[in-house]
């Protein structure tokens, strides 16, 4: 069997947020989070990283950052 094309597990793809709290910027996998259902919306929750800040970080689809396979990286609307 050969891949022609490799794809991507859902629980790994990579977003990219800013603490609201402290300014925090940080990546994490979708693997790393809760999903939360409010009105037929799917947001992923976490916790800002830094040690005494905690804070809780809401993400979506446009938080998300790309890998193009070759080392680049494209990210998403309005994080550059």
């Amino acid at each position: 069997m050969e891949i022609i094309t490799k794809g991507q597990l859902p629980g790994e793809k990579m977003y990219q947020k800013t603490c609201s709290n402290c300014s925090t910027v940080f990546r994490f996998q979708r693997k790393e989070c809760r999903v939360e259902h409010e009105r037929q919306v799917s947001m992923l929750a976490i916790k800002c990283p830094l040690p005494g800040c905690g804070t809780e970080v809401y993400a979506s689809d446009r938080d998300l950052v790309q890998s193009l396979g070759l080392g680049g990286i494209v990210y998403a609307p309005g994080t550059r």
